[in-house]
């Protein structure tokens, strides 16, 4: 997914490994999201890993890493650089 206005839509504001699912909206919507006329994206984050992960991604465009760790049983982190 592509901010409008971010490098010219050629990169995504959300590193693609944080995303569990995406779904695109259209219309006329329940009272859930405001009754909203326009368009909404809806972003559903992942919640835990089964194991540590790291991406680092380079291209004369963007340079950025992400990266999951699992710290305890019900502790982990991610971070995006």
């Amino acid at each position: 997914m592509s901010y409008l206005f971010h490098a010219d839509g050629l990169t995504s504001v959300i590193n693609n490994n944080a995303i569990r699912s995406l779904e695109l909206y259209s219309g006329s919507y329940s009272a859930r999201y405001g009754f909203a006329t326009g368009g909404i994206v809806n972003i559903e984050g992942f919640q835990k890993r089964d194991s540590n992960l790291s991406v680092a991604h380079l291209n004369a465009f963007l340079t950025d890493v992400y990266t999951y760790r699992n710290i305890t049983k019900d502790l982990n982190v991610f971070r995006i650089w």
